[in-house]
This record gives structure tokens, sequence and C-alpha cells, in this order.
């Protein structure tokens, strides 16, 4: 099983960690496929990792379309 790092502020952490944020928006998506073990590194102040999860869907495009996907 493939596994990542994703580098978050403590307060996005602390929401995904909790169920309450479900999408991670960024400029690349990284080259994994569903499934893939996701570690979550919390930024300053807190800097180590605070938790994992399971990748779930990677939706890709166009800002328009990446919004009428995830909301």
């Amino acid at each position: 099983m493939k596994e990542i790092l994703l580098s978050v502020r403590p307060c996005y952490a602390a929401r995904i960690l909790q169920g309450l944020k479900w999408w991670e928006y960024r400029k690349c998506a990284p080259c994994v496929k569903s499934g893939t073990r996701v570690y979550i590194y919390a930024t300053a102040p807190i800097s180590e990792v605070v938790g994992y999860f399971t990748l779930g869907q990677i939706i890709e495009g166009d800002v328009n379309t990446v919004y009428e996907k995830t909301y």
C-alpha cells in the first residue's frame, strides 16, 4: 500500500480528524489512487504527525468543475 504525508495547518488537521472537513484542495494533485493512506502533518506550532486517513476520491479539473462536484 502506498502512503503519503500531507502538510496542513493545525486548525485544518483537527477538522479532518474530527470528520468535519471532507475535502482538501491542492493546486497539484498527488500521484496516488483511492485507498492510499495519508498521514496528516500539522504544521507549527504542533509540528508533528497527528493522524491519518484513507484517501477516498481525487477530483481534478478547473476551479468551476471541482467546485460543482464538492459543494
